[in-house]
């Protein structure tokens, strides 16, 4: 029954996770890295995937995990149009339409108690990231990109588009991370988890990131203006990027500020080098590490055979 899972998952489990420690201060140096905990861990996803619609399997899965010596699970709890919670914070800013509860349960509790039993760690796993699913390729609207094109949540190309080029035949948008009620909703969603449920760490992956296309809408253009004044700066096709990438930072930032709050870790799974991820997504992820702003790196290494 889990055979395909496992198989989904093989190319993602990893291994050890090591923390963005600084043990040496000076003002010339940049943090060094000490290994903090050993760790092996395994993703649960709602792709390919029908692990998290039910108490069985969730609980066949993880009992199948801790004999292959699994110590963390990494539930999702939010990709596509489906929260996998029951979630306070999205039902105030978005409706319960899209909280899933299959059998009636709440999906990540279930697993952090399935997990417990087998001397499994829990990790909140939230992959939706900045990146949402606008319209299908046909044109037809998803209910989520739709709601948050309607609050205005959502950035824009220079050609005031709100997605880019479709793929697997969805086109994907990006929420605004200088948008205050974006803000907000962040900071409550993982003040949430953290508070009420039994993890101990938020996690974000590569999908916390911003294509370099977008970032134009008329919000972003007008603080950036008011950015470059201040610090008296030109407008330039770096300085416009490194706006925007640490528009990203700020808002982990915070996350993780909230997250530390009740002892619980905030940690970044980056998916490229950092002159790529930095280049193609904004997410620079070295910066990110340098100002401490996570406090833990999982990296992913994917091979494709």
């Amino acid at each position: 029954m889990f055979k395909n899972f496992f198989k989904i998952f093989a190319a993602v489990t990893i291994i050890l996770t090591a923390a963005c420690k600084t043990l040496n201060t000076s003002a010339d140096s940049k943090p060094s890295y000490v290994d903090v905990e050993s760790k092996n861990g395994i993703w649960l996803t709602n792709v390919d995937s029908k692990v998290l619609y039910s108490k069985k399997n969730i609980d066949a899965a993880l009992k199948r995990s801790s004999r292959f010596g699994i110590t963390a699970v990494y539930p999702v709890i939010w990709n596509k149009e489906e929260v996998f919670f029951q979630s306070e914070t999205v039902e105030k800013y978005l409706g319960d339409q899209f909280i899933s509860s299959p059998e009636g349960m709440d999906v990540l509790l279930e697993v952090i108690k399935s997990a417990a039993n087998y001397g499994i760690s829990t990790y909140a796993w939230h992959e939706n990231g900045l990146k949402v699913p606008i319209k299908s390729e046909n044109g037809d609207y998803y209910k989520l990109g739709k709601l948050l094109e309607d609050k205005g949540w959502l950035t824009t190309n220079a050609q005031g588009e709100l997605h880019g080029k479709c793929e697997f035949g969805v086109c994907k948008g990006y929420l605004n991370p200088l948008h205050p009620e974006v803000r907000a909703f962040f900071v409550e969603y993982v003040a949430e988890i953290v508070k009420y449920y039994g993890v101990k760490g938020f996690m974000v992956d590569d999908h916390f990131s911003m294509h370099p296309d977008f970032g134009y809408d008329p919000m972003t253009l007008k603080i950036y203006k008011r950015y470059l004044a201040d610090k008296k700066l030109d407008d330039t096709t770096k300085n416009f990027r490194d706006f925007r990438s640490n528009s990203i930072i700020t808002l982990i930032r915070d996350m993780k500020r909230v997250a530390n709050a009740r002892g619980k870790t905030l940690i970044l799974s980056p998916g490229g080098d950092p002159k790529w991820s930095k280049d193609n997504w904004l997410q620079d992820w070295e910066q990110i590490v340098w100002t401490m702003s996570v406090d833990e790196i999982i990296m992913q290494a994917y091979r494709y055979n």
